[in-house]
């Protein structure tokens, strides 16, 4: 497949989540940043566009042999705003409810054994303790307030009514607040993969250090994919649809 360096990078990985990985190790936001294109977004990194056209490519060989599938496409990528809101409910909604408790345990108890040796890990411990108290908080937002406020919209159109009023107004505005979320989730992501030396353990470190960075570095490639279904998938398609509702 032919790679178009003008396209948003975000429409890569939705055409093709297994390219999700390596974007996050060229440092290629493709969730928060993921309206710019690859040829911006290889100026960023100050690699030349052909090698990242040339990495991708060689990256899509390799799934296709790995899997002897033609395409990745994935179903979410053309589902309707609530089968996507379900995807995401199913999918990443239960992997953050589930996990978020044994990292938080991880990062204190791992900051608590090696810190004094690796003082990273007391900042690694401040920073996953902030992101997961604004997660939690982020998750409970979405499905008590903005979820069903969108599925509203959904019934509305099918009975062919005029978008609902809403106690915050337009729904752009609790997404707007999503959106500001998730700049914060991907700016302590960024500097977690810093301070960890990109999930590096050293030779010094025990099996909880290594399964603390695990966690981690999982936490990252799912939030990444969370926020870029939301931003880039999802919240476009609910803006047009109450634009569409409201005219």
């Amino acid at each position: 497949m032919s790679i178009d360096t003008d396209r948003p990078v975000a429409d890569l990985v939705t055409d093709d989540p297994r390219r999700a990985r390596l974007l996050n190790d060229l440092g290629i936001d493709f969730c928060c940043g993921g309206q710019r294109s690859l040829a911006a977004w290889s100026e960023e990194i100050g690699r030349p566009v052909e090698d990242v056209v040339a990495a991708l490519a060689e990256a899509d060989r390799t799934a296709l042999a790995d899997s002897a599938v033609a395409t990745a496409r994935p179903a979410w990528a053309d589902a309707n705003v609530p089968e996507l809101i379900e995807h995401i409910l199913d999918v990443h909604h239960t992997y953050l409810w589930e996990r978020m408790p044994a990292i938080r345990e991880l990062a204190d108890k791992v900051a608590s054994v090696h810190g004094d040796h690796h003082p990273e890990l007391i900042e690694i411990r401040r920073i996953t303790t902030a992101l997961l108290d604004e997660l939690d908080g982020h998750l409970r937002k979405e499905e008590q307030i903005l979820f069903p406020l969108t599925l509203q919209l959904t019934e509305a159109e099918a009975a062919g009514d005029r978008a609902p009023a809403f106690h915050c107004g337009r729904i752009a505005n609790p997404i707007r607040v999503m959106l500001l979320e998730h700049d914060h989730a991907g700016e302590a992501l960024a500097e977690l993969r810093r301070l960890s030396n990109g999930y590096t353990v050293p030779e010094d470190g025990c099996a909880s250090y290594r399964l603390l960075y695990e966690e981690l570095e999982q936490l990252e490639g799912d939030l990444h994919l969370h926020v870029h279904k939301e931003n880039n998938v999802l919240f476009p398609q609910v803006l047009e649809l109450e634009n569409r509702l409201a005219s």
